[in-house]
């Protein structure tokens, strides 16, 4: 038994660590969040960027935009919105959003003011 162990062990070590390795895909019933880079209206699709890599998203007509309690559009989506998106359980080949939640506007820019000098 003690023999049989210690075979199966770095086996059980190899498949924890290709589990913990392998690329992470984005997979349907997911929630995504990142910053909207492009927005296509006519194309219903939306491109946010989370962790440097880049997700396409599209939208249908159960595509539900939300900021707070109001309702919006694909239009009201600017570059740089920070969203978070709820992707459909139905649609395993495609990234259909169900629920876009605008968590808000693009941070804006510090601008430090310049030290003035000193007068003598």
């Amino acid at each position: 038994m003690f023999l049989r162990s210690r075979r199966v062990a770095p086996v059980a070590v190899l498949l924890a660590l290709a589990t913990l390795l392998a690329p992470r895909s984005v997979s349907a019933s997911a929630r995504v969040a990142g910053n909207v880079w492009t927005v296509d209206v006519d194309a219903a699709q939306l491109t946010i960027v989370d962790a440097g890599r880049k997700i396409t998203v599209y939208c249908d007509s159960d595509t539900v935009i939300r900021y707070g309690s109001t309702d919006r559009t694909l239009g009201d989506l600017k570059r740089g919105d920070r969203v978070v998106v709820t992707l459909a359980d139905d649609t395993p080949d495609a990234l259909i959003a169900r629920l876009i939640a605008i968590a808000g506007a693009p941070a804006p820019l510090r601008v430090r003011p310049s030290p003035t000098p000193r007068m003598p």
